[in-house]
């Protein structure tokens, strides 16, 4: 499989030489034989290097990857080796050679040139081949680069395997990269399962499978999950198995930030392990889902308009953590879940000792994993299985491979099948949805529902206990309810639970759903809603209006009374204007066109927006906002001054999906919107300028309020710290959401008219606020930062309680913060003063001195410079902390916020 290269991290190159001889050849007399020098013209010194270093070169092999990027291929001592031509490793090379010859290094313009002139003759003159990361296949033959100094690789064939000096494929390596122990004949793959803490025939061959498997020169790849409880040797684990795939000085890595930073690691390593993980967010979730059966990521070139770069890998994947890995059915139907069990007090080895053994017993441990894979070459075409699972090249990989380890033909689906079946019970379990359908079909005898998705959602809706249908997983809407439907399908097919979409009933008629039991047959008694609207209706279609937009993410109020309120305020707001909207029960809705709208100005790329210009309807929508828990707030002003400028409009998001925007230019009374405002909880990015502009021209006083600025900042631990841009609405909307929204924020001159398009920015702004609140609470909650972050809004409010209102009362709830607070961080540092060994985390001395032992090294103990080394457990703890210390100083004290 060839791999595109996406950063410049190639070693194994020869060291430059020396700043001492460079400084030497420097102040050596002019050699006669450097025309350069004699005629002492710049202009032919750099022409005289130029082709010297061509001349130098001039026995490199130049060729170009299917994907275009310059490469070249050296011999030196002996053997070959591949740099990537823009890589530090081939100019280094270079500069060695000419220093060899003249006692002189090139100058930078020089190499710049030389560098121009081989990567064009490699692109347009060189030929195209393959490059590789350290698996790749030839006519049949898998390659297994060793990552030693001498570039040899292991050559498994179907007849068995040997170590080649020079492989007829071309690999190149990364910085990360560690040498493989090399592989030694008369190995059994038993002598790996004393180094692994597994407790049951299944998890030893599903280990062994994954490891196998990994082998293979392309995907799709399982991913294998390992959880236990605290001390039970996940990651221990995870590093031995990684040990005999693909070395690493960094075996295994925190959760990646972005799909980006996902990428980057996938160019530079075969297999990736990630540490820890506590449950995984739904991007990261899709994305590893992506990257073990084949995915792309494309980016901008640097410095350019339109140049994209577009970089795709498959890769093996290794996951621990305690529990709640794989909990999402796309990923839990690609993963081979083990569960490890505690270790007694009186067997647990020290890792020194286990690594010691490890290490003797590793050679014959990847020498049988070799035979397994020659077996696997041998047998691929002629196995067959009884029925294929997702993982269907997996699952016929490993079979095939079963007589190199010994085992008996239909070991490996016996324990997979098992495993996916415990995978599957999991995943209902953990799914309200399917918990619910399940239910469902416990009652009934007929075997098969079929009928409109509000229907299904009303009748799953009285199955459930009310604490769950308050909670975050119920699906609010019938429309979130099917897409939750088609994406626990593979699940509820292996439980034996068919759903199906049916066709659209009619030109204007509904799109119905099938739920049938596997082996029920088709003859069915349909369930409907009623053809005609009862005295309930126009509740029912209130409630579409609320729901039929809404996601789950947009939408979480809790209990039915709330609900009630927002139907209600709903439908006043409907009223008011003399027209209702509705929602196709399964598809989304139709325009809706009810609602507080100023019908003179109305565009209608704007269905969900509202724009106020005159009281007529405030009081509806205060009624609306008191309906719902939360609502999210931006406001459009003449600048970001606290006090010297004015609020222009405020845009409201609410639940329902619905966005009004009050102009606040004209006169009227907006003091209804002000004081429902105040008894809910408001949701903003940058809160702080935000609510200064209301509270000073309108005396808002919120009681409560979540920053989602405040939160991200949180997350980032400091990281993106001196990128104020990392943390603006439009970056984080993409990183978190994948929204798109324009950059800066609202503005308007100080005469300006509220416009349309005015209007539509700042509806596009507010509108995503409350998914990325949920998004972001949900990491907090993850990470266990939430009460940090409620501390921070309490902050917030004491801060604008100072400036705008009661400055006792603020002064008083700013104090009792902080006690909290560092109360709080208190627990924090203890816990970092037990990861890290030292008395004070604050003493940056004595930590310093840890961070050394722990082959850390940096020379002062600031975040910019940690950073690089977060993926060791320790350190990340350390920056979190630090930062959580001086959190609270920067939100009160910080001045102007950016947008």
């Amino acid at each position: 499989m060839s791999d595109a290269n996406f950063t410049d991290t190639e070693h194994g190159q020869p060291p430059p030489p020396s700043r001492a001889q460079a400084s030497e050849a420097a102040s050596e007399q002019p050699s006669p034989t450097n025309p350069s020098t004699s005629a002492g013209s710049a202009k032919n010194k750099i022409a005289w290097q130029v082709n010297e270093l061509l001349e130098l070169a001039a026995g490199a092999e130049l060729f170009r990857s299917p994907d275009g990027v310059a490469f070249a291929t050296l011999k030196i001592n002996g053997h070959r080796e591949t740099w990537r031509l823009e890589s530090r490793g081939f100019s280094d090379w270079l500069k060695r050679e000419f220093y060899r010859r003249h006692q002189s290094v090139p100058g930078a313009q020089t190499l710049r040139d030389a560098l121009a002139m081989f990567e064009a003759r490699a692109r347009y003159e060189g030929a195209e081949e393959p490059v590789y990361l350290r698996v790749a296949e030839k006519n049949g033959v898998v390659y297994l680069d060793l990552g030693d100094k001498d570039w040899r690789a292991a050559e498994i064939t179907p007849r068995g395997w040997s170590v080649v000096a020079e492989p007829p494929v071309k690999f190149r390596r990364t910085r990360g990269m560690q040498a493989l122990p090399e592989p030694v004949r008369g190995g059994r793959i038993d002598d790996l399962r004393r180094f692994v803490n597994v407790d049951s025939d299944d998890a030893f061959h599903l280990l062994v499978a994954w490891l196998v498997g990994a082998l293979r020169p392309t995907g799709p790849f399982a991913v294998l999950a390992l959880q236990g409880e605290q001390g039970s040797a996940k990651s221990t684990t995870a590093r031995l198995l990684r040990r005999l795939i693909d070395p690493s000085t960094a075996p295994t890595r925190r959760m990646p930030r972005d799909g980006r930073d996902l990428m980057i690691a996938a160019q530079n390593a075969w297999m990736l392990s990630f540490d820890n993980l506590s449950g995984l967010p739904v991007w990261l979730s899709d994305a590893l889902c992506s990257l073990s059966t084949g995915g792309g990521f494309s980016t901008r070139a640097l410095r350019t308009d339109d140049d994209e770069v577009i970089v795709s890998a498959t890769r093996p994947l290794l996951l621990n953590g305690i529990a709640g890995i794989t909990e999402r059915p796309d990923l839990a139907d690609r993963a081979v879940t083990v569960s490890l069990p505690a270790i007694p007090d009186d067997r647990r080895q020290d890792e020194a000792t286990l690594r010691t053994a490890f290490d003797e017993a590793a050679p014959r441990i990847l020498g049988a994993l070799l035979d397994g894979v020659s077996a696997a070459l041998r047998n691929i075409g002629t196995v067959t299985l009884p029925t294929k699972p997702r993982m269907a090249d997996f699952a016929l990989w490993v079979t095939a491979a079963e007589e190199g380890f010994s085992w008996a033909p239909g070991t490996f689906m016996a324990a997979y099948t098992r495993n996916r079946a415990e995978t599957v019970e999991v995943t209902l379990e953990t799914d309200m949805v399917a918990v619910a359908v399940r239910e469902l079909f416990a009652r009934r005898r007929g075997g098969i529902w079929e009928g409109s998705a509000t229907a299904l959602h009303a009748e799953l809706h009285s199955l459930l206990p009310e604490n769950v249908l308050r909670s975050g997983d119920w699906p609010k809407a019938p429309n979130t309810l099917t897409n939750r439907l088609r994406r626990i399908a593979p699940v509820l097919r292996e439980a034996g639970v068919v759903y199906e979409d049916m066709a659209r009933s009619g030109k204007a008629g509904s799109r119905g759903l099938r739920l049938r039991d596997a082996g029920a047959q088709m003859t069915v008694s349909t369930v409907s809603e009623p053809a005609t609207m009862s005295e309930e209706a126009p509740q029912a279609r209130a409630s579409s209006v609320v729901a039929g937009e809404a996601d789950g993410l947009l939408r979480s109020v809790a209990g039915r009374e709330a609900d009630d309120r927002l139907l209600a305020a709903t439908a006043e707001m409907a009223d008011s204007s003399g027209k209702t909207g509705r929602a196709d029960d399964a598809d989304g809705a139709d325009d809706p066109s009810a609602g507080i709208v100023d019908a003179a100005t109305e565009d209608t790329r704007l269905r969900d927006m509202r724009i106020h210009r005159d009281a007529s309807n405030l009081p509806a929508l205060a009624a609306a906002i008191r309906a719902s828990e939360k609502v999210g707030l931006r406001v459009a002003a003449t600048g970001h001054g606290m006090r010297r400028d004015q609020a222009c409009s405020v845009a409201v998001a609410l639940p329902s999906g619905e966005i009004h925007v009050v102009d606040l230019r004209v006169p009227h009374d907006v003091t209804p919107v002000i004081e429902a405002l105040c008894e809910v909880l408001v949701v903003g990015h940058n809160l702080k300028p935000d609510l200064a502009h209301i509270a000073n021209e309108f005396k808002l006083r919120p009681r409560m309020i979540f920053d989602t600025k405040v939160a991200c900042e949180l997350l980032d631990a400091g990281v993106h710290g001196e990128d104020a841009s990392f943390f603006d609405l439009a970056h984080a909307c993409g990183r978190i959401l994948g929204a798109q929204l324009p950059s800066g924020r609202s503005q308007m001159e100080p005469i300006e008219r509220l416009s349309d398009e005015s209007a539509s920015q700042l509806s596009a702004e507010v509108g995503p606020l409350l998914a990325l609140e949920e998004a972001v609470g949900a990491q907090l909650r993850r990470d266990g930062l939430d009460r940090f972050a409620e501390f921070a809004n309490e902050l917030l409010l004491a801060e604008l309680s100072i400036k705008f209102g009661d400055r006792t009362a603020g002064y008083t709830l700013r104090q009792e913060v902080s006690k909290v607070w560092a109360a709080r961080l208190g627990t924090v540092q203890n816990e970092v003063c037990s990861r890290l060994g030292v008395d004070d985390a604050d003493d940056d001395a004595e930590v310093l001195k840890k961070l050394h032992t722990l082959r850390v090294p940096v020379e002062r103990v600031e975040i910019k410079e940690l950073v690089p080394f977060l993926h060791i457990q320790e350190v990340g703890c350390l920056v979190r902390y630090r930062h959580l210390r001086d959190f609270a100083v920067c939100i009160s004290g910080r001045g102007q916020a950016s947008p």
